[in-house]
């Protein structure tokens, strides 16, 4: 069940999950509002297949690294080339339910990264991610705008290379639902070629 399926349509917080845009991960990595607004479908790579590459509009290359798509750009011709990778997960009509991103943090060797939660979440009960069967660890929710809640931070060590080894890591947070009841939620992040991604971003 996709997470926009387990609430009633027309409830706040379904029409908060199944428009929550995906815009604002390029915004956050400073990439221009035009480059941004640039989108390409391409289908995940079989194991072991070369990356597509794709010229979009904007002067955006993208290349997809199985569940990771990786966008690079500049904001002026002379500027320098920035890239971060990107995962959208959408339900069955393909709506953006919740969108990740990774890049360096600008004018540092640091890496960074952005999750957008959609509003209506209950931020007193918190927002954790877990890698595998592993400990959740708990994310700091920085600010909501009208695209959704972010959550943004370094990308330390450990975290990152427990990324790199799992498979699947999941954002968990708290919700109400039509009923009025207190529901907690997971979304899956695949983290499927996310190496290969990273490469490519840090390279």
């Amino acid at each position: 069940m996709t997470i926009c399926q387990s609430y009633q349509p027309g409830s706040t917080l379904h029409v908060a999950l199944c428009r929550l845009a995906a815009t604002a991960l390029a915004a956050c990595l400073c990439m221009s509002a035009s480059h941004a607004s640039a989108q390409a479908t391409q289908e995940a790579q079989p194991q072991g297949a070369a990356p597509q590459q794709q010229e979009t509009e904007g002067t955006i290359t993208e290349r997809q690294f199985k569940d990771w798509t990786v966008r690079c750009g500049r904001q002026s011709e002379q500027g320098p080339q920035v890239c971060e990778m990107q995962q959208q997960q959408t339900d069955n009509e393909g709506r953006t339910v919740m969108a990740v991103a990774v890049g360096r943090v600008p004018q540092t060797s640091d890496l960074g990264l952005l999750i957008m939660l959609p509003l209506g979440i209950l931020l007193p009960a918190g927002v954790s991610l877990q890698i595998d069967s592993g400990a959740e660890v708990p994310l700091q929710v920085d600010r909501c705008e009208r695209q959704g809640c972010r959550v943004e931070m370094l990308l330390e060590p450990d975290l990152l290379n427990r990324l790199k080894a799992g498979s699947k890591a999941t954002v968990f947070f708290e919700a109400i639902d039509p009923q009025g009841e207190r529901q907690r939620l997971g979304v899956p992040i695949s983290l499927l070629g996310f190496t290969a991604a990273l490469n490519e971003v840090t390279s």
